[in-house]
């Protein structure tokens, strides 16, 4: 079968990528061009985007947004850059939280022996020291 007879295959790569996490949602709107600038100036291949920011995919319940996604991805793909859309797994949006509060991480209050916390320091001097 010919390397190219399924178009659900991807093309192998001519080279190891080379790139970061970008998270322009944190950065002001009109530094954009000039972090992709940057980014190609330094070679970059690749960027990876969107793990942090679920409640921007889904601003409301049920609403989805991406066009503010569109112009990041438009960005990298005018300069080159391949992209890697990652799921906002971490980030919970606060229509979510309201919901359904059951969801929120809990804190484990454990009890630290000083037996336990003496053992622990000579175990890291152990493996300091030698």
């Amino acid at each position: 079968m010919a390397e190219d007879s399924n178009p659900q295959i991807s093309p192998k790569l001519e080279t190891i990528l080379y790139g970061a996490s970008y998270y322009h949602e944190y950065m002001p709107y009109e530094r954009l061009v000039q972090d992709t600038a940057l980014m190609k100036d330094a070679g970059m291949s690749v960027v990876r985007v969107g793990e942090s920011t679920w409640s921007l995919w889904e601003p409301e319940d049920g609403a989805f947004e991406h066009a503010w996604m569109d112009r990041v991805v438009d960005a990298m793909h005018q300069a080159g850059i391949k992209v890697i859309m990652r799921t906002p797994t971490y980030s919970i949006p606060p229509s979510m939280h309201r919901k359904h509060p059951e969801i929120l991480p809990q804190q484990i209050r454990a009890r630290i022996t000083e037996k336990w916390l003496l053992s622990f320091s000579g175990l890291l001097c152990t493996l300091e020291c030698h």
